[in-house]
């Protein structure tokens, strides 16, 4: 069968190459001024023919057939579909349509196949990543906001008060929506510093961040605090990816009238890595 596929190929190629020569002698006979009506009448009579033929071949039940047969081989589902309904179509008084026919159904049981396979590879995965997920938030301390419907996940390690310092990232994940990366600095102290910018060294770099309004600031009889926090953008999300591979990090705190140096933990650091390894898996997910 394989063998007259691909003979019928070769024969299609040769029919293809002989109307391509008559419409090209054609046009040099033309481009000559000396072809006469007749011959004009015979070259496009040939053409015609040729291109019947082609025609002919290109439906061939036996040569779709056995297309068909060799797109099932290759589990090309699509393509035998394809090749079984033109045989049909363009084949309707063939002794091959009842073979056809019964192919057909062959193709439909195996299409039925293949969709329960992807189900059930589909239903695997989803399995798999909910169990990543969940190893993921494991290290998490999660806050869920009932006004605006998200749930704040945070590691164990970081502050739940503002008025401390810290370097950090957490989590927010809409119930209708995908997850998102947040970051926060905070500052916390016996002056006001009036921050509107930071400077974070990890170790040779340094990365600039400017804060100029959307510092917030709140106090105690004891303390005064100012804290910054953002959506991560890819500016954020380099300084704290070079935060987290540096040797060792400082963030500076640039007020109006005053500066300040403070050294992000190792503790921090590594907080920061399980924030962005389990945002890496939801987001994932």
């Amino acid at each position: 069968m394989h063998s007259f596929y691909y003979l019928n190929v070769c024969f299609m190629k040769n029919l293809k190459i002989k109307s391509f020569f008559f419409f090209g002698s054609l046009i040099l006979l033309l481009g000559c001024g000396g072809v006469s009506q007749e011959e004009y009448d015979r070259v496009m009579e040939e053409n015609a023919r040729l291109k019947k033929e082609i025609e002919t071949i290109k439906y061939d039940p036996y040569k779709l057939l056995s297309q068909a047969k060799i797109n099932i081989e290759n589990n090309d589902l699509s393509q035998a579909e394809i090749n079984l309904n033109s045989l049909i179509l363009n084949n309707p008084g063939s002794d091959l349509i009842p073979e056809a026919n019964k192919l057909q159904e062959t193709l439909k049981k195996l299409k039925q196949t293949e969709a329960r396979e992807y189900e059930k590879e589909k239903a695997l995965r989803m399995k798999a990543d909910k169990n990543r997920v969940n190893i993921a938030l494991k290290s998490m301390r999660s806050n869920y906001d009932e006004i605006n419907g998200v749930t704040w996940y945070y590691d164990k390690s970081t502050t739940s008060y503002a008025n401390t310092n810290s370097f950090h990232l957490y989590i927010g994940w809409p119930e209708n929506g995908r997850p998102y990366l947040r970051f926060r600095i905070q500052y916390a102290g016996n002056d006001w510093l009036l921050i509107n910018s930071y400077i974070v060294f990890t170790d040779e770099k340094m990365y600039g961040l400017d804060a100029s309004g959307d510092v917030k600031r709140d106090n105690d009889s004891r303390t005064v605090w100012e804290w910054y926090d953002q959506k991560v953008d890819n500016q954020l999300y380099t300084t704290v990816l070079s935060v987290i591979n540096s040797s060792s990090s400082k963030v500076r705190y640039v007020g109006e009238h005053y500066e300040q140096d403070r050294v992000i933990t190792e503790r921090e650091r590594q907080a920061l890595k399980r924030v962005l390894e389990a945002y890496r898996v939801i987001e994932g997910s």
